[in-house]
């Protein structure tokens, strides 16, 4: 069945849309539900299929995992997975990651719950690759990081709940980047 519906979509008039479709009915319960590993590799072999398709998946993926939605959870071992295939590179997410946090304020307000749902995936997730599993180095993430660092303060007002945890994250970052940079990171923030 796979491999028909692969061919529909290849021999299909529409076979960009159709992909694009396609990959947001994978990509949706990748990121909003707990799935099995077997499930996670079928559903990153159909991304592969499809982006042979529409060579332009691989942008549109990316801009779909930085969309502020409440439900969608950034998980690191799904965007590793997506790294590690070459679905985009640590640069472009770093890219993206500080794009969205820098027009952050932009967002009409009825939708900044959605932005702090995103400000502490992305912060969880560039703590979980570059600190817990070591995965990246430290300038991996440089931009996103500054901007992390530099609107601690801000968000500690905002929502004081959050301070400890981000308070933890200066101080793994600064560990981190070790006792050399920690007066860059200091100047950062």
């Amino acid at each position: 069945m796979y491999k028909k519906v692969m061919e529909l979509i290849r021999t299909s008039p529409n076979s960009d849309n159709l992909a694009i479709e396609c990959s947001i009915k994978i990509l949706d319960p990748l990121f909003n539900d707990l799935i099995s590993i077997k499930k996670i590799n079928f559903f990153l072999l159909l991304l592969k299929e499809l982006r042979s398709i529409n060579v332009n998946l691989t942008s549109f993926i990316l801009q779909w995992i930085l969309l502020p939605t409440e439900k969608r959870i950034l998980k690191s071992d799904i965007i590793l997975k997506l790294i590690k295939e070459g679905f985009f590179s640590p640069k472009d997410l770093d890219q993206g990651f500080s794009g969205l946090l820098e027009t952050s304020n932009n967002f009409p307000s009825d939708k900044m719950q959605n932005i702090v749902h995103i400000y502490l995936g992305i912060t969880k997730l560039t703590k979980s690759l570059i600190i817990d599993e070591k995965f990246l180095p430290p300038t991996a993430f440089h931009r996103t990081i500054e901007y992390i660092l530099r609107s601690i303060k801000n968000f500690k007002e905002t929502y004081p709940k959050m301070g400890k945890y981000l308070e933890d994250f200066k101080n793994a970052i600064a560990e981190t980047f070790g006792s050399n940079n920690y007066s860059t990171v200091n100047s950062i923030q």
